[in-house]
């Protein structure tokens, strides 16, 4: 609701949380398939930790400087292979969710994929999105649909990836 509304074209939203990574195709502000793996930035700081040898708040913080997908294309040695993995498995499981609602609905085809959660912190997920599926991917911004004060937009943006099931519940009945 907060991030996709009711856009005609089918869009993905990944949500990507600290175990779980939720993923969803909405169409018209329908929810047609959605699944949930047990996936999630957790995960990312724990590989690191394993394969860098460095403590979980070291690791959180090289994950959020570096982030996944820089550190995945470094290359750099054991931690390479698992993280690849990891984005493999990622990748599959959202094929198969797509190709589930292509089922449904012959012909159509996906507009945009909408990310939020920690992934949406970092711009190196959005070309791997871009890549692996072949669509324009941003960030999702549950307030695009909230009228506020102008004054509090940059502290709105540095919060917006974990706000979005909370201001979608809050528009329930408002459209």
């Amino acid at each position: 609701r907060s991030l996709a509304g009711y856009d005609n074209c089918p869009t993905l939203i990944v949500d990507m949380g600290e175990t779980f990574t939720d993923i969803l195709v909405i169409k018209n502000g329908v929810l047609y398939v959605s699944k949930s793996i047990e996936f999630g930035g957790g995960e990312i700081t724990a590989l690191i930790a394993k394969n860098l040898n460095i403590g979980e708040s070291q690791a959180e913080q090289f994950k959020k400087d570096c982030y996944l997908f820089s550190f995945v294309e470094n290359k750099t040695g054991k931690a390479y292979n698992e993280i690849r993995l990891c984005e493999q498995n990622l990748e599959l499981e959202i094929k198969k969710l797509l190709s589930e609602f292509l089922k449904k609905f012959e012909g159509v085809r996906v507009g945009k994929v909408i990310l939020t959660g920690g992934c949406s912190r970092d711009s190196s997920f959005f070309p791997f999105f871009e890549k692996s599926l072949g669509v324009k991917t941003f960030a999702g911004n549950p307030w695009g649909r909230v009228i506020y004060h102008q004054e509090i937009q940059s502290l709105l943006g540095e919060i917006a990836s974990q706000f979005s099931v909370a201001v979608g519940a809050a528009m329930k009945g408002l459209e």
